[in-house]
């Protein structure tokens, strides 16, 4: 068995820290239910223009805070799944 000393201790417990923190925020990520106009624009792969087209139009349900809009990716996905085509 090997030993190490206190460097190499506080070394490895950085790391796992390091690892630990990065592990957290991709999960927050992925589970992120709020999401910013250049976040949905990308997640939908269109331009931020189109995408304010279809807001101005009420296809897509926004909430506006403090001037910032943000549209919940539950609903985004379930527009998606209604229109679903299967031809």
């Amino acid at each position: 068995m090997k030993t190490i000393d206190k460097g190499e201790l506080l070394s490895l417990m950085y790391s796992i820290d390091n690892k630990l923190n990065t592990l957290i925020k991709e999960n927050l990520a992925q589970n992120k239910t709020w999401m910013r106009t250049s976040e949905v624009a990308d997640y939908l792969n269109m331009s931020e223009s189109q995408l304010h087209v279809l807001k101005s139009e009420g296809t897509l349900p926004f909430t506006k805070l403090k001037g910032i809009i943000y549209f919940d990716k539950e609903d985004i996905n379930e527009i998606l799944e209604s229109n679903k085509n299967w031809r």
